[in-house]
This record gives structure tokens, C-alpha cells and sequence, in this order.
């Protein structure tokens, strides 16, 4: 089993596989409404700007999720 830390492997480049890019659409598409929903409904404030960067954080973590395991190599 690889090192999870491994930088090699943790800062390389993880190109998606075609069919995972359909994957990432989906996990944009709901994170960028969820995003508006709470821009829009949410006065601005520190918490708002807090929640918004949560959110961000997420979709990159899932999006890695779906690319780590199964990239095309370069």
C-alpha cells in the first residue's frame, strides 16, 4: 500500500479519466448552486464568506476524490 503523504503522489498531477469528468460536472454543478443559494440568501458577513470557502474546500476535496485513485497517468 502507497503512502497517502507520499509528496510524489499527494502534488502530482491527476488527470481525470473521460468518464470522470461527468463525475465532476455533477459535484460543480451542485456545489456552484449550493454556492448561490447561500450568496444569495445569506447577508454578507465574515460567516457567509466562511460558509462560501467551506464550500469551495469541499468541491475541490470530493473533485480530488474522484481524480486520485483513478487518473490517467502522465
Amino acid at each position: 500500500m502507497q503512502d497517502p503523504t507520499d509528496p510524489e503522489k499527494l502534488f502530482a498531477y491527476h488527470r481525470p479519466t473521460p468518464e470522470n469528468v461527468e463525475r465532476i460536472r455533477t459535484i460543480r454543478k451542485a456545489h456552484k448552486e449550493l454556492g448561490a443559494l447561500i450568496y444569495q440568501t445569506v447577508d454578507a458577513c465574515p460567516e457567509r464568506t466562511l460558509a462560501l470557502r467551506a464550500l469551495h474546500q469541499c468541491a475541490m476535496h470530493a473533485n480530488y476524490a474522484i481524480v486520485r485513485n483513478d487518473a490517467v497517468a502522465d
